[in-house]
């Protein structure tokens, strides 16, 4: 005879399925009434249980809602400082346009000594190459 096993799968992982099922299992418990086996409050106090379902999806929907105020204004930062998405260095009016003209300005003032712009916050590295001689032609 084949032996039979049982896996019900909570899926807790996923906050929006699994308090889908808590909430379904509050109505069911509601529905039945006197007559769920869960009504004695002897394993779990049902009142309580549904109290938390609920304050959980508020807090669920309150922090789904900040999220979106969030994202909004990190794709409007983004677009101010010119990274947002078919934004290069050459477009006018963000922060990465007019930081390349800031560049270009004090390092054509400090031709001589670009490590001067350094005092305005920039990574400067100056390197020195090797001459790597002449070729010979075969």
């Amino acid at each position: 005879m084949a032996r039979r096993t049982v896996k019900i799968d909570l899926q807790a992982r996923n906050a929006e399925v699994f308090l889908k099922l808590c909430e379904d299992i509050a109505e069911q418990n509601t529905a039945l009434g006197v007559s769920s086996p869960l009504a004695d409050g002897e394993f779990v106090n049902m009142t309580t249980f549904t109290d938390v379902v609920t304050r959980a999806r508020q807090k669920r929907e309150e922090a789904l809602a900040h999220y979106a105020i969030a994202e909004a204004a990190m794709a409007e930062s983004r677009h101010l400082i010119g990274t947002a998405a078919k934004q290069t260095s050459h477009t006018p009016g963000t922060l990465f346009y007019m930081t390349g003209i800031v560049k270009k300005l004090l390092l054509t003032l400090n031709h001589a000594n670009p490590e001067a712009l350094s005092l305005w916050g920039f990574n400067v590295v100056v390197r020195m190459v090797k001459n790597p001689g002449r070729r010979i032609k075969v």
